[in-house]
């Protein structure tokens, strides 16, 4: 759970070259609630989700627990196989996302 919180918040640093702004999270849970839709995350949830992770929020009441670890690995796993470099396979992402995470 841990490992899919701090890679869902490295990608997302990573894309956004630092704290993403309230605009460009919503723009990213759109994003992932429509290509995931197979998990069924609401875009309001995943918005809300994604909001308390980079604001380091305690998710609390404001998404369901079971919904949390959900969206945690939904999250995660779309923006690895989404937003990895050019020629860089997901498996690499990761691998970078670890190694960052590892240092902080």
């Amino acid at each position: 759970m841990e490992l899919a919180l701090g890679v869902t918040l490295f990608a997302m640093r990573d894309i956004h070259d630092g704290e993403p702004s309230p605009e460009e999270t919503e723009a990213m849970a759109v994003e992932i609630a429509r290509a995931e839709s197979w998990a069924r995350p609401t875009e309001a949830e995943v918005i809300v989700f994604l909001r308390r992770l980079v604001a380091g929020e305690p998710f609390g009441g404001a998404v369901p627990a079971e919904n949390v670890v959900i969206l945690a690995f939904v999250s995660a796993a779309n923006l690895l196989a989404s937003c990895h470099r050019d020629g860089e396979e997901w498996w690499d992402y990761l691998d970078r996302a670890e190694a960052a995470l590892e240092r902080a």
